[in-house]
């Protein structure tokens, strides 16, 4: 075993090989392939040698000990780059049998080590490539090519398994890293030339991007679950029917509603990708693009589709900012809807009640922090501010217009008293701060709550009294806006009753002429 291990060392392959096709080392052999899987061998050693480990393999009585080798040479990859993947081709393919299942352990290795690696997000970062993502992604395409080749030309069992975990290899790079990339069409940067290669690796192995979107997929093998599974085909959707990647491959032309059906499971999976990054993500400016692409889901929606993703959304607690992103929208859809021809029972009729209520709504009733939901409750109010401003269309339907006023006076009473509640608190913490800044500055050590601290452990405490003033005028300024609209209901209700008795007025007169 300590020959082997010298012969490894120093690159000395031919006297390696003669050692190891000795059957005379086959327990030496054992001892070794263990001895390397306990990390004691380098593997920039083992690749120069991995070549001649294929002819091993074609021996029986050491078939099952090289296996072993192959196993502990393919996990130890892990901690190397997906660059040293050239040699491990060559290596899989002088295999005679075995190939479809040691290519793809091969395959799992190499994509686990590829999303490990960040993805960039700006062309910049792309053309820099500081973290080699690109780099690896052009050495997979390489590694896969070869391969993808063999099963086009060829077709019997081995080479089917081969295709199967060809075609699992493209559909978990769908998901990572083509997913999260940016893709330009036309360009020579390293994302959009590996989303190519994958569409054009799922062309060599016979698995078109139509029938993978339009048709069952479960006899094909797949090994992802189904959240996993549908955010690789919409990957293949948007690059297929955005992107237009290989569009031209498509045996027919499919209509426009045909392919928007066809794709409703994948994009539903996008959206809820989409509001976790607008909820999670820490990066302003992805979250910024966020709302943009889901500006642009909107206003492909019509009136129905509208109301029930707004209804949706408002409801799911998911984050105060994207509730109000939605309630702003839903202002913005009522403005479009009080235009001439424009009218609609989604945003003006008695459907519209329903999504108030939902916008309206205030699920931990007294108890909600209003400063966290500050974003919802800020355009909520404006929202109805808006609806009482613009109350002509919808005093045309008593049923709506007695909907709308019964909403509004049980939102503000109930907001006035979470008010009251989260003003009492804040003010509490804030005399608390101050009279512990008393304790300290006349040198006495302070017994008092650090209730704050632990509050507000997400800023310094030097900030501390600036978060706490700026809540107590967050809360003037809801509670101004919420004097707002009952003056304006107010003035609403006597121009009424001042145009009532005026028409009464003139009633009488009239009467009395004759």
């Amino acid at each position: 075993m300590d020959l082997a291990c010298s012969c490894l060392a120093q690159g000395e392959s031919e006297r390696l090989l003669m050692f190891l096709q000795d059957d005379k080392n086959r327990v030496t052999l054992t001892g070794f392939v263990h001895k390397f899987n306990s990390n004691q061998v380098g593997l920039q050693n083992v690749t120069r040698s991995s070549i001649k480990f294929g002819i091993i393999c074609q021996r029986d009585q050491t078939y099952n000990t090289i296996k072993l080798f192959l196993n502990a040479a393919l996990w130890r990859l892990l901690s190397y780059k997906v660059l040293k993947c050239t040699v491990l081709k060559q290596g899989l393919l002088r295999l005679t049998k075995g190939r479809a299942s040691w290519l793809g352990s091969a395959l799992r290795v190499l994509h686990k080590q590829l999303t490990r690696l960040p993805v960039p997000y700006t062309e910049e970062m792309e053309k820099e490539d500081q973290w080699g993502l690109g780099r690896c992604c052009h050495a997979l395409t390489t590694f896969t090519q070869a391969f993808s080749g063999e099963v086009r030309n060829h077709e019997d069992g081995e080479r089917r398994e081969m295709k199967t975990e060809l075609l699992n290899f493209c559909m978990r790079s769908l998901r990572e890293p083509l997913l999260e990339a940016p893709l330009t069409p036309g360009t020579t940067t390293a994302m959009w030339l590996f989303a190519s290669n994958i569409t054009a690796t799922l062309v060599a192995i016979q698995e078109s991007a139509a029938d993978l979107l339009f048709f069952s997929t479960m006899k094909k093998n797949i090994q992802m679950d189904k959240n996993q599974l549908a955010e690789s085909k919409g990957c293949l959707a948007y690059l297929v029917f955005v992107k237009q990647l290989d569009a031209e491959l498509f045996a027919v032309v499919p209509s426009p509603e045909f392919v928007l059906r066809r794709n409703l499971e994948y994009i539903h999976q996008l959206l809820r990708s989409l509001l976790q990054v607008l909820t999670e993500c820490p990066m302003r400016h992805l979250r910024e693009s966020g709302l943009t692409v889901l500006q642009l889901l909107i206003n492909k929606l019509d009136a129905e589709a509208k109301h029930k993703l707004f209804g949706q959304v408002v409801v799911s607690n998911l984050h105060p900012g994207v509730e109000g992103y939605i309630v702003k929208n839903i202002r913005n859809q009522v403005e479009f809807s009080m235009k001439p021809g424009n009218a609609t029972r989604w945003f003006l009729g008695t459907e519209f009640v329903s999504l108030l209520r939902l916008a309206f709504s205030l699920p931990q009733g007294t108890e909600t922090n209003v400063l966290h939901d500050m974003d919802k409750i800020m355009e909520s109010l404006n929202l109805l501010r808006y609806l009482l401003i613009r109350d002509k269309p919808l005093r045309s339907n008593a049923d709506v217009w007695e909907g709308v006023c019964g909403i509004k006076e049980e939102y503000t009473k109930m907001l006035r008293v979470c008010i009251s509640m989260s003003r009492f608190f804040y003010t509490g913490e804030l005399n608390e701060l101050r009279d512990e800044h008393k304790l300290k500055a006349r040198g006495k050590a302070s017994t008092c709550t650090q209730s704050y601290h632990q509050s507000y452990d997400i800023v310094s405490l030097g900030t501390v009294p600036q978060v706490l003033q700026s809540a107590l005028v967050t809360f003037d300024l809801m509670e101004s806006l919420i004097a707002r609209t009952e003056e304006i209901a107010a003035e609403k209700n006597h121009d009424r009753l001042d145009a009532s008795a005026l028409f009464c007025l003139n009633e009488q007169k009239k009467r009395q002429m004759f």
